[in-house]
C-alpha cells in the first residue's frame, strides 16, 4: 500500500484535483491511502464528503490546530499510516502520467532504502520537492522528516542524504505538475515579490516578520545541521550493508549449535526442530528469494529466517522464548506453522492475492518430505499450477516422516516445475537435541 501523507489548508478545489489524479491515474486504487491533516479553522475543505467521492480508495482525516510546522505534521501522518511505501505530497500538485503507483512499487527493490520522486518540471530530475520514501527507512532513522525545520529543506535534506548513499532514483515517465500561479516566476523573483499570485497558505510561509522570513530561518538551520544529516546517512548504509548480508554455512551451523546448548541447559521450555546437513542446499536456493518475496516454512525453521534476513539475535530470542516452532516475522514476510499442512493454503493464498494486485513478490513454500504427501499439498500444487500462481514448492527430504522412512510409506514421483527437491541427512532427531533434557 502507497499512504500519501498531505497537510492542506483552505485549497478544496485543488485538493479534489490532486486526488483525483492520484486515484484515477492509478492502475490500483484500492491500494491507495490519503491521510490528511486540515486545519480546525479550516472553514473551506469540506473533508467529510471526500471519502464518499472518492469510493475507490482510502481518505483518513485528522483535524486539528493550526500547525506552522509543516514537518511535524507530516511526522503525525506518517505514523498513522498503514503502507509500507510513504508519499510526501502537496495538495496542489496531480499527475499526469497514467500507472504511477505501479512505477513507484516497483522501485522499491532490495531493501527498500530509496528516495523515489516523479519528474517534476521545474526541477527536473534533480531534487525531490514530493517523493516516497518506505516505513522502512522512517523506523531506521526514527522519523520521517526531520522537523527542525518550518516550512522549507526537509525535502533538501532528503536528497542529500540519499544521494550520499547512492539511493535517489528519478521515475523519468511519471511526470508531476503543480498547480499554482507564479510558480514558473519563483526563479526570476524572490519569494516574498511573488505573493500577488499566492493563497493565503503560500504567503504566510515565508514571512514571520519584517526582518525575517521562514525560508531564511530554515536556511540558518540547515547549515548548522551537518552531524545530524551524516548520522542518518550512516544508519541508513549500516542498514543496508546488514542487509545485503547472507549467513554462511558455518554461521548457520553455529546459530543451531548455540540453540541446542541453550536447549540442554533447560532453558528453552517447549520444542525445539534443529536443523543441519542441508545448508549449502538452502544457502543455493536463498541465492533465487528476494528480502522482499514472501517465505513460508513448518517447524524447522531456523535456517530459512535467518536465510531471509531476519536478525539471529531477534530470533534465537524468541526461540527462547519458546516459539522455536511458530516464528513469524511480518516485517521480512516470514511465517511458520506447527500444524503439519498448516501453512500451506496461507502460502496459496497469499500467491493469489499478490497476482490479483499484480505484485512482482514470489512465494516460496517450504515443507518437508512427509508434509509433502498430504492431500492439502497436491490440491495447492493443482490449483498454483491451473492459476499460473507465483509460488514455488520446496521439498526438504531428510528421507523420514519423524520416525517412518518416508519413501517405504509413501512412494515418490514429484516431477512438477515448480517443486524443488533436496535430499538431505540431519544428525539431529526429529524434535529436541537428542539428549534428555530436565526443566
Amino acid at each position: 500500500m502507497i499512504s500519501i501523507t498531505m497537510p492542506t489548508r483552505n485549497r478544496p478545489e485543488r485538493l479534489r484535483k490532486c486526488i483525483k489524479s492520484c486515484v484515477d491515474l492509478a492502475d490500483n486504487p484500492g491500494d491507495l491511502e490519503f491521510l490528511l491533516y486540515v486545519d480546525e479553522d479550516d472553514n473551506e475543505t469540506r473533508h467529510e464528503e471526500l471519502q464518499s467521492e472518492f469510493p475507490a480508495t482510502t481518505i483518513k482525516t485528522f483535524v486539528g490546530k493550526r500547525l506552522f510546522n509543516l514537518y511535524k505534521v507530516q511526522n503525525y501522518l506518517a505514523e498513522c499510516a498503514n503502507g509500507y511505501i510513504l508519499a510526501y505530497l502537496a495538495d496542489d500538485m496531480y499527475f499526469t502520467t497514467e500507472g504511477w503507483d505501479t512505477r513507484v512499487k516497483e522501485s522499491f527493490t532490495d531493501d527498500q532504502i530509496w528516495l523515489v520522486h516523479p519528474y517534476e518540471k521545474y526541477k527536473g530530475a534533480r531534487g525531490a520537492p514530493h517523493g516516497f520514501l518506505s516505513k522502512k527507512a522512517m523506523e531506521i532513522t526514527g522519523i520521517f522528516f526531520p522537523d527542525i525545520f518550518a516550512y522549507n529543506f526537509g525535502d533538501t535534506w532528503m536528497w542529500d542524504v540519499y544521494q550520499s548513499i547512492g539511493r535517489c532514483k528519478c521515475l523519468d515517465d511519471v511526470h508531476i505538475s503543480h498547480d499554482h500561479p507564479g510558480f514558473s516566476e519563483r526563479k526570476k523573483n524572490p519569494p516574498l515579490e511573488l505573493a500577488q499570485y499566492w493563497d493565503d497558505t503560500y504567503r504566510e510561509k515565508y514571512k514571520i516578520s519584517e526582518d525575517i522570513t521562514y525560508l531564511e530561518k530554515d536556511k540558518q538551520t540547515y547549515r548548522k545541521t551537518l552531524p545530524e544529516r551524516q548520522e542518518w546517512i550512516s544508519k541508513l548504509k549500516q542498514y543496508i550493508k546488514n542487509w545485503s548480508k547472507r549467513m554462511d554455512k558455518d554461521e548457520l551451523i553455529q546459530f543451531e549449535n548455540d540453540v541446542k546448548e541453550i536447549f540442554v541447559a533447560g532453558k528453552i521450555k517447549a520444542p525445539v526442530h534443529l536443523a543441519d546437513g542441508n545448508e549449502s542446499e538452502l544457502i543455493e536456493i536463498f541465492k533465487d528469494i528476494k528480502r522482499t518475496d514472501w517465505v513460508f516454512s513448518a517447524w524447522r525453521s531456523h535456517y530459512h529466517a535467518l536465510l531471509h534476513g531476519i536478525d539471529p539475535e531477534w530470533l534465537k530470542d524468541q526461540i527462547e522464548q519458546g516459539f522455536s516452532i511458530t516464528i513469524c516475522n511480518p516485517e521480512h514476510k516470514f511465517y511458520t506453522s506447527a500444524i503439519v499442512g498448516g501453512i500451506i493454503p496461507i502460502a496459496l493464498g497469499t500467491a493469489l492475492g499478490l497476482k490479483i494486485k499484480g505484485s512482482s513478490d514470489h512465494v516460496w513454500l517450504f515443507v518437508g518430505d512427509m508434509t509433502s504427501r498430504t492431500g492439502a499439498f497436491h490440491e495447492a500444487l493443482e490449483y498454483a499450477r491451473g492459476h499460473s500462481l507465483p509460488i514455488s514448492f520446496v521439498i526438504e527430504d531428510n528421507g523420514i516422516s519423524v520416525q517412518t522412512p518416508t519413501k517405504e510409506s509413501w512412494g515418490l514421483d514429484d516431477t512438477d516445475v515448480r517443486v524443488i527437491r533436496y535430499e538431505f541427512k540431519s544428525s539431529y532427531p526429529h524434535v529436541g537435541a537428542g539428549k534428555w533434557v530436565t526443566f
